[in-house]
């Protein structure tokens, strides 16, 4: 014990001590026992309301991100038409915010992956097969050739199973 003040008197806790595999039970059943459960019901509240909240959130936004997509799409056709007019107008640039444009070219795209490893296998083109017996996708679409609508390989063969993603522009709208 140690003296504060004179008239009050504090006592130290003294540490429990297990002596014993009874001692330990003990713990187990009174402490640990009921402390995870109280854990475990504090989580599922934390959870409980961590939902509610999610679900408030999504009602609360549903209608502004509608109305945001909305606006982003009529700024975006608004944005391809002075592309279409002047191809360097790549960004638009306001107080506000921006609107930028990105192109990316045609390219091959893989939609069936058992006919490209079957051309790829009957015209010996066996650098891009890998052990697993599948495609090395970015390999071998690098040395693909696109004409019209048809996909075709070094030797001039048409690749079935790869069909032409076109050429696409894409407008990112920025809010500052």
């Amino acid at each position: 014990m140690r003296k504060l003040e004179e008239t009050e008197v504090v006592e130290e806790k003294q540490p429990f001590e297990i002596k014993d595999i009874g001692d330990v039970t003990w713990v187990m059943r009174e402490i640990l026992a009921p402390l995870k459960v109280r854990v475990e019901q504090t989580k599922q509240l934390e959870q409980a309301e961590i939902d509610r909240i999610k679900l408030w959130a999504e009602n609360e936004n549903r209608s502004p991100l509608q109305d945001i997509e909305y606006w982003e799409q009529r700024i975006a056709d608004y944005h391809l038409e002075l592309l279409d007019k002047d191809p360097k107008q790549k960004t638009l640039s306001t107080p506000y915010g921006k609107s930028s444009s990105r192109r990316s070219k045609a390219a091959p795209e893989k939609v069936d992956e058992d006919k490209l490893l079957e051309h790829v296998k009957s015209n010996n083109l066996n650098d891009f097969v890998q052990v697993k017996e599948s495609i090395k996708w970015g390999d071998f679409k690098k040395t693909l050739n696109i004409s019209g609508d048809k996909v075709y390989d070094g030797n001039g063969l048409e690749v079935e199973g790869a069909t032409v993603k076109p050429e696409t522009v894409i407008c990112k709208v920025e809010v500052l």
